[in-house]
């Protein structure tokens, strides 16, 4: 198992290897899949930093679709008992490439506290978990969240016993803003093509 020192030292080559992937790319043309590859190289060396220090960090979800770059159109929903989430997304391959464009559905159960607005993908480097795994356009768990520590320290203010929070919490980060929920679970989710259509054709 590396050490602390060790994972300092690959998240340093990692940021070394995807800046001279960057320099390259303003003299020839790099593939894509190369920089998404240096890209990748670091987020994973950032989480596994974090989680050898018990540092919260955002893991990917893979649900089979991403949030869509250019309009993103994300709407909640959300009463004391449920929450829903609409977007505009992209389905993923297995390769990681963008497929077609349609509209995503989540729902999530048991929902405590959601945020939703500020940072947009601009402004990312401002957010706690930015440099420990989060990244743009995608929807992430996040382990050792603060968020959970939050609510424990309330709860045993008010009952004097501290309940351990094993609830997730769950991000997703749009182009105008970012979404934030710690919930029970994530009841169920899907994509579908041309869903304003089929509705507006009823």
């Amino acid at each position: 198992m590396a050490t602390v020192h060790q994972l300092q030292k690959q998240l340093a080559d990692a940021h070394e290897a995807y800046r001279s992937v960057l320099a390259q790319g303003r003299s020839s043309r790099v593939p894509l899949t190369e920089y998404l590859s240096a890209s990748n190289t670091v987020l994973e060396a950032e989480r596994a930093l974090a989680a050898a220090t018990g540092d919260q960090y955002a893991t990917p979800l893979n649900l089979g679709f991403q949030p869509e770059a250019a309009v993103s159109g994300p709407l909640l929903l959300q009463n004391d008992d449920v929450t829903f989430l609409t977007f505009n997304a992209a389905e993923i391959a297995t390769d990681g490439s963008r497929g077609k464009g349609g509209t995503a559905c989540i729902e999530f159960d048991l929902c405590f506290w959601t945020t939703f607005g500020y940072p947009n993908d601009e402004a990312l480097a401002g957010h706690p978990l930015y440099g420990r795994g989060l990244s743009a356009y995608g929807v992430f768990e996040v382990h050792n969240s603060h968020w959970g520590r939050r609510m424990a320290d309330q709860i045993e203010c008010r009952f004097q016993t501290r309940k351990t929070l094993t609830r997730g919490i769950w991000f997703s980060l749009f182009m105008t803003a970012l979404l934030s929920v710690f919930v029970g679970e994530l009841n169920h989710h899907r994509f579908q093509r041309n869903l304003m259509q089929k509705f507006l054709l009823r």
